[in-house]
């Protein structure tokens, strides 16, 4: 199942006090009918929610978002929202696709998806073609060798340029406190008193932004792989990349344990990475009419670590690119990137990055950002680095820095202990400061447990959905 597998941009460009909720316009209904160009069964239906792209002017321009629902079969409970993560993932794309995991759920809840603002059918961020989009994700160097920096910021305003251009108009209102208003204009439009709600990975911070804004509005809700995205910029950044090196260590010591094509010993296999990633900064590898680049060789690394059933993808992939057949680890890449087969890119990074940096808690300076990416380096050679983006974005940052939901009912928090994005103390610390947080650990690998066949976790879930049980302070889940 494809889950939360959007990268955290906001490890390197954080996101996260939740403005006062402005006034709305009347929420008008939804109408609901058959969906096309979509995965899944037949009888899942779309439909449009209508907003005000700016909550300071509820009556003014408007912004229509995509919504999806597969109707329960069963004892109907109410609807339940999800979100993927991102920010950036396609919740009605992603949902339709992964209905096969949640079947007990919907037997007791309409399943409900809605794109935010300015991702997949939601008025979508483009910020360039595909050609140009494939050289800015494969451009390689360090902001902070000056020889290798006029090159990346050259990159960087080419393509906020053509975001900008493309467009401009939705870029000030995509911040996560406008998506969680949207949120509540949904719960308004399905008939619900409060809002069911399953997050993942920026997910869950979304899930926390609604909290904090509408405390009384929250139903039963889960934050799965919890991502506190209120801290400073460099602690973020610094305790991401801790948490995926920690995770690709475990990836080289199984790989070994289990015989790896890429080395006998750990440091020989780490060895064989690092080295197919300086090889192809220098000298990019053909692919057809493409080329893999070290930046994309590290993100196609990076994904293959979201899921331990991932692992063996990862191994042949670096060793099919060491002996010159690139396919696997570009393919990979693209999985991270938002890029499909046919050369069409999703609204993942592309979004990503525009409500990163409009959340920013702090927006870092550029000399920030040169500091930020000597020190990540010497977290992780491989991982390690500092993007310019929110240095240079043209939009203001809008602080989402406060997590408070006093006042709601319990709401369930799982952290993973080897999550490659979302390292556990994030877990920890949303679930404290939400106030009515109740954490659940979960002590194997993979970003996002719920739903990935952890009979334990899955089993907590279903309590608290189904019958409202909360589970039980300490709350631990061993892995597989």
């Amino acid at each position: 199942m494809r889950k939360a597998l959007i990268p955290m941009v906001a490890l390197l460009l954080t996101v996260g006090t939740a403005p006062a909720v402005a006034a709305t316009a009347a929420t008008p209904a939804i109408t609901w009918a058959a969906c096309t160009g979509l995965p899944g069964p037949a009888d899942l239906e779309c439909g449009t929610l209508t907003a005000p792209l700016d909550y300071d002017d509820p009556d003014g321009k408007t912004i229509d978002l995509a919504v999806l629902r597969a109707k329960a079969g069963g004892d109907r409970l109410g609807s339940l929202v999800f979100n993927f993560g991102g920010p950036g993932a396609p919740a009605v794309e992603t949902l339709a696709a992964a209905l096969g995991s949640y079947t007990e759920l919907r037997e007791r809840y309409d399943l409900v998806a809605i794109d935010p603002r300015g991702v997949g059918r939601s008025s979508p961020i483009t910020c360039g073609t595909t050609a140009e989009l494939d050289r800015y994700f494969a451009t390689d160097g360090s902001i902070s060798k000056p020889a290798e920096r006029p090159k990346i910021l050259a990159a960087t305003k080419k393509y906020i340029d053509a975001c900008v251009k493309n467009s401009g108009e939705i870029l000030p209102h995509v911040g996560t406190p406008n998506v969680a208003r949207d949120l509540d204009r949904l719960r308004t439009a399905l008939g619900e008193d409060k809002l069911d709600f399953l997050g993942y990975s920026y997910g869950t911070m979304l899930g926390a932004t609604f909290a904090t804004l509408y405390p009384r509005n929250v139903g039963r809700m889960v934050l799965d792989a919890a991502a506190d995205m209120t801290q400073p910029y460099l602690d973020m950044a610094e305790a991401g990349v801790a948490g995926r090196e920690h995770t690709y260590r475990l990836f080289l010591d199984d790989c070994v344990k289990n015989g790896c094509d890429l080395g006998t010993t750990t440091k020989a296999a780490n060895r064989t990475v690092e080295r197919l990633v300086n090889r192809l900064k220098a000298t990019p590898l053909q692919v057809g009419e493409r080329q893999l680049s070290g930046a994309l060789a590290t993100m196609g690394v990076a994904i293959g670590l979201y899921t331990k059933s991932t692992w063996p993808i990862i191994e042949s992939a670096v060793s099919k690119a060491v002996k010159g057949d690139g396919r696997e680890l570009l393919a990979l890449s693209d999985v991270y990137t938002g890029r499909s087969p046919n050369g069409r890119y999703s609204t993942m990074l592309q979004a990503a990055f525009a409500v990163a940096c409009r959340d920013a808690v702090e927006s870092p300076t550029l000399r920030q950002t040169i500091e930020a990416d000597r020190r990540l380096r010497k977290v992780s050679p491989l991982f390690g680095g500092g993007s310019p983006m929110c240095a240079m974005w043209p939009v203001p940052a809008q602080p989402n820095d406060r997590i408070d939901a006093t006042g709601s009912g319990p709401i369930v928090v799982i952290g993973g202990k080897a999550d490659p994005a979302t390292p556990y103390e994030w877990a920890e610390s949303m679930a404290r400061k939400l106030k009515t947080g109740v954490l659940v650990t979960f002590e194997g690998e993979g970003h996002g447990s719920f739903g990935q066949g952890n009979t334990c976790v899955d089993a907590l879930v279903h309590a608290y959905y189904f019958d409202g049980t909360v589970p039980a302070p300490g709350s631990s889940c061993p892995a597989g």
